[in-house]
């Protein structure tokens, strides 16, 4: 007969034995020939074992997978639960000063709220898609600090990118941080404005967010670490966190910029 293929096979195949059972086995196969003639050499390997212990494993991890959804799930519903608090005790403030303060705070639990519900809506629950993530969190820190009369457009240039929690939640506070400071303070004698948010890959770990307004700007030398507002504390802060730099241009309003390097990774410092 015509000689086999001598390419080696292996694959995973159902016996049954004299009983009629069917077991799992794995087949290993090699084709050669003896005078011309072609013979297949095959030695199967019961593999029941093994395959109970690949299921117990996938119903393990499935059950890890459900309990981390839920961890995630309960996470937003306390983080929710904590703003409203924060929220129904503004109304009992006079100071209008001591209000704003509350209302940062909320502003902060909410974007910690809304990745831990974008984790739970996601197949994957260690890695946030951050074009999704910014166009909620932007969305929902315009409707948090709107001002009737006043229109605030924004627009997104953000890759489709994947951070874990140790990355994505800093990026989330500066965002809050430095757009909820320009609605704050760049466009108080304004009408309209716009606010613009870039994210890119620069190659490797190494990324850049921008994050632009196009309001008074901010007062030159302002030193983050000194300066008393929180909030700029706190973008000095979670830049050191993300292992990174942050940098101020003023071009016809107020430009941060923030290059990092994503958690786990070395990170890149430049000036």
């Amino acid at each position: 007969g015509t000689p086999p293929d001598e390419t080696h096979r292996l694959f995973v195949d159902r016996f049954v034995t004299k009983e009629g059972r069917a077991i799992p086995v794995e087949v290993s196969a090699r084709g050669f020939s003896i005078g011309g003639r072609g013979y297949v050499m095959a030695v199967a390997r019961d593999i029941t074992e093994r395959v109970r212990w690949e299921e117990r494993l996938r119903r393990s991890l499935r059950e890890k997978e459900i309990l981390l959804a839920e961890i995630h799930h309960r996470v937003k519903n306390n983080l929710q639960v904590i703003s409203s608090l924060l929220d129904m005790q503004t109304y009992y403030i006079q100071d209008r000063e001591v209000m704003k303060h509350f209302q940062a705070t909320a502003g902060r639990v909410e974007a910690m709220g809304l990745l831990h519900k974008k984790l739970y809506q996601t197949s994957d629950l260690e890695r946030v898609e951050m074009r999704d993530y910014i166009a909620s969190l932007v969305e929902k820190i315009l409707y948090m600090n709107r001002v009737e009369g006043r229109e605030i457009g924004y627009s997104l240039d953000v890759e489709n990118v994947f951070f874990n929690v140790d990355t994505a939640l800093p990026c989330g506070l500066l965002l809050n941080e430095i757009i909820t400071n320009s609605l704050k303070y760049a466009f108080m004698d304004r009408s309209t404005g716009d606010i613009g948010v870039i994210l890119e890959q620069l190659g490797g770990d190494s990324y850049r967010m921008t994050v632009s307004d196009n309001g008074t700007g901010l007062p030159e030398g302002v030193d983050f670490f000194s300066n008393s507002r929180l909030g700029l504390q706190l973008v000095y802060m979670l830049t050191q966190q993300l292992r990174g730099e942050v940098s101020i241009a003023r071009r016809g309003g107020t430009i941060y910029t923030i290059q990092f390097a994503a958690a786990g990774r070395e990170g890149v410092r430049w000036h």
